[in-house]
């Protein structure tokens, strides 16, 4: 068979899915590689073989690679240029030409409050007169600061027998002071917190004050129910402070006792007391040797002696 005829057994072979013969169901093409004719074995291959197909891929690969190696070398070199944003006089340095403002602020700046929103490109301050780019259609003034300020002056003079501008004197002080708002009717915040103490006090003595009053302590004994047991506890406590206090015997700092027979301020004070009171020489009891005890509690000379009373009080115990 010759290398450029058709595989005649190969065409005749059967396609299972169709049940048509292979050439009717693929066709024949030509390889564009090595441009031998063949018989196809899917219906999107290109190439006669594998060989073919790489040989393919690495030809169109070179080509790419060229192709972007000249788009580089004819790249233009960066260059400094002035940034075209809106209220920008910043100059940068533009690497590429995709590049047109000299900030992601910037170009949000321009691009989304004036392409997107529609918006005019420039107006002019409703109050300072100041050209600026609006971010909203109905923008009047250029700032928060103008737009409260033009408030305040259409305010003023819808409103102009309230005397705003004009000095009058404080109430509580006699101070002199200029009315900023219609309310305003003292000097400073402690005039006005003088003021309606003041205010409060003398309702507070009138039939209507007293009524609320009781209302409202009825209200809170509702809300706090043991009030009148910490009440009692608190008198209680007020009138054990009150009661006489009596020097200490060891140190002589007053204190409040808590029973009838305390002597000492304190624990320390008591047994540092009970130790100045212990006697000079005492008897053992178990030899009967006399001995300065260190302790009140000491009642044997050596611990070989204090060892045989232990013993012997256990004995006694266990005859109980």
């Amino acid at each position: 068979m010759e290398a450029d005829s058709v595989d005649t057994e190969y065409a005749r072979g059967f396609h299972w899915g169709s049940g048509k013969s292979r050439v009717e169901e693929f066709g024949e093409a030509d390889c564009p590689e090595c441009g031998k004719h063949f018989i196809k074995k899917a219906w999107n291959q290109r190439f006669c073989t594998v060989a073919c197909r790489n040989k393919a891929d690495l030809a169109r690969w070179k080509r790419r690679t060229a192709k972007r190696r000249e788009e580089r070398k004819a790249k233009p070199q960066p260059e400094w240029v002035p940034c075209p944003g809106l209220d920008c006089q910043n100059i940068f340095l533009k690497t590429s030409n995709h590049r047109k403002y000299c900030s992601r602020k910037c170009w949000r700046h321009t691009t989304y409050y004036l392409r997107e929103r529609k918006t005019p490109s420039f107006k002019t301050c409703g109050r300072c007169e100041r050209t600026f780019a609006p971010k909203r259609r109905d923008s009047t003034y250029c700032s928060h600061e103008c737009a409260r300020a033009a408030e305040y002056e259409r305010r003023a003079k819808l409103r102009p027998h309230h005397g705003i501008g004009e000095t009058f004197e404080c109430g509580v002080c006699g101070a002199e002071y200029v009315k900023k708002t219609p309310a305003h009717k003292y000097c400073s915040k402690k005039c006005a917190n003088r003021s309606k103490l003041e205010q409060r006090k003398a309702w507070a003595k009138t039939p209507e004050g007293r009524e609320s009053h009781r209302r409202a302590q009825k209200k809170w004994r509702q809300k706090n129910p043991g009030y009148g047991y910490r009440k009692q506890k608190l008198l209680r406590q007020m009138a054990k402070e009150a009661k006489p206090r009596r020097p200490c015997e060891y140190c002589g700092e007053l204190f409040l006792p808590h029973k009838r027979i305390q002597t000492a301020c304190s624990k320390a004070c008591r047994n540092k007391l009970r130790y100045a009171r212990r006697p000079a020489t005492l008897s053992c009891v178990v030899c009967g040797t006399e001995f300065t005890p260190v302790s009140i509690r000491h009642k044997t000379c050596s611990p070989k002696c204090s060892n045989a009373h232990q013993a012997r009080r256990k004995r006694e115990r266990n005859k109980q």
